[in-house]
């Protein structure tokens, strides 16, 4: 199947930004100097960003950036086979979504950082070439997936019956994840702790979550009061999946850090209160996971002739 002559050029860079990004992470990511004591000058060392994540002690937050590693692995794998399938659209929808937490991750990493450097004595902190190589292969690989055209048009003007029921089960997981946002999220033992709302503030993670809720809420409503079922199902499936990914990463983050400091704790004879997550994220988990099986019952239809009937 021949394919547009723009297509046989741009499929490329897809996977050039993702090798960019996975590259990238083997190079200098962060930079920090500490003054030394008694001297005028200050010792400065880097850091790879594998080194981040892949050592005894990773730093805080590393699970963030263990995401985006992988999520770099599988925007080239599967650029790369869908190239070789010479079906290079194939892969917009994933490669959108890994983009979309692999940036969200890394600021949120890079503004932590950022934060507790500025608030603090200890020395300086700057992101090197690597991290923002990094960023910048993710960027590309998503402008090439904007610049592939796809091969496959579907023109239809009409609305299954059944395909709109699953436009509703989307639309009310969206509103089942916007609503859980101002739930409790977190907190010790009986208390309730912070909405997810609140969290905010401190996790830029969850800021790009609860964008994607409003997203995912405000495009299905529309699907719905239009009557046009393919003009954002991709906008409203990437919202769907970055949103997904990012709380799955803040929770599996959450976890992993839990246990490095009970183990920490432990080992001096200390102990803490361990913090919990409430029903509030798992409602908003619950939601997005609703809406996702909604988008994939709709997609199972676009792959299946149906009886359609007019659009009401």
């Amino acid at each position: 199947m021949s394919m547009h002559p723009a297509t046989r050029w741009t499929q490329f860079i897809t996977p050039l930004g993702g090798i960019i990004a996975l590259t990238c992470f083997f190079m200098p990511w962060v930079g920090m100097s500490a003054p030394l004591i008694r001297r005028n000058n200050s010792l400065t060392f880097n850091r790879l960003g594998v080194n981040l994540f892949l050592t005894e002690h990773p730093v805080p937050n590393a699970f963030f950036i263990t995401a985006a590693f992988i999520a770099s692995v599988a925007i080239v794998g599967l650029s790369i086979y869908m190239v070789i399938r010479r079906k290079p659209w194939a892969c917009k929808v994933p490669t959108l979504i890994s983009s979309g937490i692999g940036l969200s991750n890394l600021l949120s990493v890079y503004l932590m950082y950022v934060k507790i450097y500025q608030n603090s004595d200890i020395g300086d902190y700057s992101g090197k070439f690597g991290f923002w190589g990094t960023v910048a292969g993710f960027v590309i690989a998503v402008i090439g997936t904007l610049l592939i055209r796809s091969d496959e048009e579907n023109n239809d003007s009409k609305v299954s019956v059944q395909k709109k029921q699953f436009w509703f089960v989307v639309h009310a997981g969206g509103i089942v994840a916007l609503f859980c946002f101002f739930m409790p999220w977190e907190g010790i033992g009986a208390l309730m702790g912070h909405s997810g709302f609140e969290l905010m503030n401190r996790e830029f993670v969850v800021r790009i979550a609860f964008l994607t809720s409003i997203i995912t809420l405000a495009g299905s409503f529309y699907t719905l009061a239009s009557g046009n079922f393919r003009r954002l199902r991709v906008v409203v499936l990437v919202s769907i999946g970055i949103g997904l990914g990012i709380l799955l990463t803040y929770c599996f983050n959450f976890y992993v850090e839990g246990f490095v400091q009970q183990r920490i704790l432990r080992s001096v004879g200390a102990e803490v209160s361990k913090e919990s997550f409430k029903f509030g994220l798992w409602g908003t988990i619950l939601g997005y996971i609703v809406s996702a099986v909604g988008m994939f019952l709709i997609n199972g239809k676009n792959k299946n002739k149906q009886v359609e009937v007019p659009a009401e």
